[in-house]
């Protein structure tokens, strides 16, 4: 009932102990709103819900919101106390053998029936990923996953609350990071009234370091805010240099037991817990990683540096100087020649250049950068 004045107004209100004797009450829908609404009276003021339930023993299963009514303000010619779709009476009430149409005529829904005298038909799409989630609240986290590499797989389930068939299901991603979540297809499109789901996966694969994120959105024949249902997606791209200081017990911003910074134990496959420091050498694709080297090849001095295979999914650039008197360093941007691989390493070199000067470069460093 809508009410006005200025006393207090209260949705529900019981005048004694007494009254409660023998009553059954649940599955309510309650609105107290405006200048003194009070959700309810018994014995006193009872503000909320919880508080309400604690007190009386009663409406386990009520609800305290807006029932969203068409137009419950309308003059007789305009009012309206039919349900918007997005109703939370919807699939909330308790059936009852005895109510089996509504106000209009229409048949109630057998097992989950609308809160109140309207019974509104639709679809009603419930989506769980181990727990039912919230249109446009739930977030689903995919953790900490190196770039790279693919996070556990989560698996959607969509059922059909509803008392019309859930139909014409379709998903689609948007979002800063869309590219990092793999959607699969929606095993199917439609989700009959009473029985049966659609289900589909996601999968994080993050392309670089940081926060990542996304959002899914699926759109159905659901009339209402929850046509498309909206879910965020995220997860933390570990890099692979991160990754590797976690696995060595070592920060990345340290110094290895070698004396190195960890970032050049990294680029050059060294071990942080090495105390020592060794050439690297190679043969065939056997590879000993250490420090960078000279060798001669074929009568041509080459410069030598280990290389990781997976340098450009790290994020690591290797730039190569050369020099002919130690004061003078020249960046050599020649893509060094692969001499040797073993999958996770490669020895790579350089010939050693002519300076602009015309010298001979009788000298190399190779910087490495994230």
């Amino acid at each position: 009932n809508a009410r006005s004045g200025t006393g207090k107004h209260y949705a529900v209100s019981y005048n004694n102990t007494g009254a409660l004797a023998g009553l059954t009450a649940s599955n309510n829908l309650f609105l107290a709103s405006g200048t003194g609404g009070v959700l309810g009276n018994y014995g006193g003021d009872v503000p909320t819900l919880t508080a309400w339930q604690s007190t009386t023993g009663k409406d386990a299963n009520s609800l305290s919101a807006d029932p969203l009514y068409l137009n419950p303000t309308g003059d007789s010619s305009t009012v309206n106390l039919h349900l918007q779709a997005a109703s939370p009476a919807f699939n909330t009430g308790l059936a009852l053998a005895a109510v089996t149409d509504d106000i209009d005529g229409n048949t109630r829904n057998a097992t989950t029936p609308t809160i109140g005298a309207d019974e509104f038909f639709g679809s009603n799409i419930i989506v769980t990923q181990t727990s039912p989630l919230t249109d446009g609240v739930s977030s689903i986290d995919f953790g900490t996953v190196t770039v790279g590499s693919s996070s556990t797989t989560k698996t959607f389930t969509l059922t059909n609350l509803g008392n019309l068939d859930l139909t014409t299901l379709a998903i689609t991603k948007d979002g800063t990071n869309a590219s990092d979540f793999t959607i699969s297809t929606l095993s199917g499109t439609s989700v009959p009234v009473g029985s049966g789901s659609v289900t589909f996966t996601v999968t994080f694969t993050p392309s670089a370091g940081g926060t990542r994120s996304a959002a899914i959105h699926i759109t159905s024949n659901v009339l209402g805010t929850k046509n498309p249902f909206d879910i965020t997606l995220t997860g933390t791209a570990q890099s692979l240099f991160e990754a590797w200081a976690i696995a060595n017990g070592v920060s990345t911003s340290g110094t290895g037991a070698n004396g190195l910074p960890n970032l050049q134990n990294f680029a050059f496959g060294q071990s942080p817990a090495s105390s020592t420091q060794n050439a690297l050498s190679y043969a065939g694709n056997v590879i000993t990683t250490g420090d960078p080297t000279t060798e001669v090849i074929a009568n041509v001095p080459t410069a030598e540096f280990i290389r990781r295979k997976d340098h450009a999914t790290a994020g690591i650039t290797y730039t190569v100087q050369f020099s002919a008197d130690l004061t003078t360093w020249e960046t050599d941007a020649t893509p060094p020649v692969v001499l040797a691989d073993d999958g996770k390493n490669q020895v790579v070199g350089l010939n050693y250049p002519l300076m602009t000067s015309g010298a001979q470069a009788t000298f190399f460093k190779v910087t490495v950068s994230p």
